[in-house]
């Protein structure tokens, strides 16, 4: 391990900066997937359909599915949790799944630490509300195994 990435995974552990959310779309969500989803996955050990590549692909096949990423950052407005979704109308209700997770493939809900996977709970809760619609949610196959997905689901 280089130097450089052990202050980085370092200052990941201590460092305990403000955390915010928000929610990307169109040329933000681009720019997210094109970089720095890849660089949360890594720390995160995710599987390859929670990359920027698999998850590129997804978004661009589906734009007509409302296409967003709700995002947790800390004051250095690095990327601490991110969840890519696909919205689409159907009748009186919204159907928000995971990108990634089509025909049964394993997607992830990422987060690089308890607090950034409860805070990202919390502004998905938030986003699927925010329509004033009924909405249904279907993450599909994730790894329950994940360290932070009890956080994410408090």
């Amino acid at each position: 391990m280089s130097a450089t990435s052990r202050s980085a995974s370092s200052r990941l552990r201590t460092h305990a900066a403000p955390l915010r959310s928000s929610t990307v779309r169109g040329a933000e969500l681009d720019a997210l997937l094109a970089q720095e989803i890849d660089d949360l996955a890594l720390r995160c050990a995710a599987s390859a359909t929670s990359r920027g590549p698999w998850l590129t692909g997804t978004v661009a096949a589906a734009r007509e599915r409302q296409p967003c990423a709700v995002v947790v950052r800390d004051s250095d407005d690095l990327l601490r949790a991110a969840v890519v979704l696909l919205t689409t109308g159907n009748g009186d209700a919204d159907l928000v799944t995971l990108a990634g997770a089509a025909m049964g493939y394993r997607s992830s809900v990422l987060a690089d630490g308890p607090a950034p996977a409860a805070l990202l709970g919390d502004a998905l809760a938030e986003a699927v509300r925010a329509p004033q619609r009924a909405v249904r949610i279907e993450l599909g196959p994730i790894d329950s195994t994940s360290p932070w997905i009890a956080d994410f689901a408090e």
